[in-house]
């Protein structure tokens, strides 16, 4: 007669919860991006429509944690994952630089500005360039 030992090892599946706010007003941030690293591996989302975010499938230890969201400045964190995670809550401060809206885009038909239905500005690839040179 034979024994068989069956050991079973069942690994621990962390996650973690939170939400995006503005630094000033607290406002939740809708779409805000959040990333978690941890050495090789990233696991990447988004806030939903309610403010909230959620991460599944987490290994424990240490990882960096980047947050961004368009007009704010990207903050970056260091966060220890484990079993007993608190809801967590990143506030980012807003960007000293902002645009109102901008729209880009292209065709392959040619259009005249006199033409068009709305404002258009001309802004050109030299001028663009030296806005972001000064702004980075």
């Amino acid at each position: 007669m034979g024994f068989f030992i069956c050991l079973v090892s069942f690994a621990q599946t962390l996650s973690i919860k939170g939400r995006v706010v503005d630094a000033d007003t607290d406002e939740l941030l809708i779409g805000a991006h959040i990333e978690i690293k941890q050495g090789q591996k990233n696991w990447v989302t988004t806030t939903e429509r309610n403010g909230f975010f959620h991460l599944y499938n987490l290994i424990e230890g240490n990882s960096v944690v980047k947050i961004s969201y368009m007009g704010y400045l990207t903050r970056t964190t260091d966060l220890n994952i484990d079993m007993n995670m608190p809801e967590q809550i990143y506030s980012l401060k807003p960007s000293s630089f902002s645009f109102n809206e901008i729209v880009i885009t292209g065709t392959g038909t040619e259009h005249y500005l006199k033409d068009a239905p709305v404002q258009i500005e001309v802004i050109s690839g030299k001028a663009l360039n030296y806005l972001i040179t000064e702004i980075c």
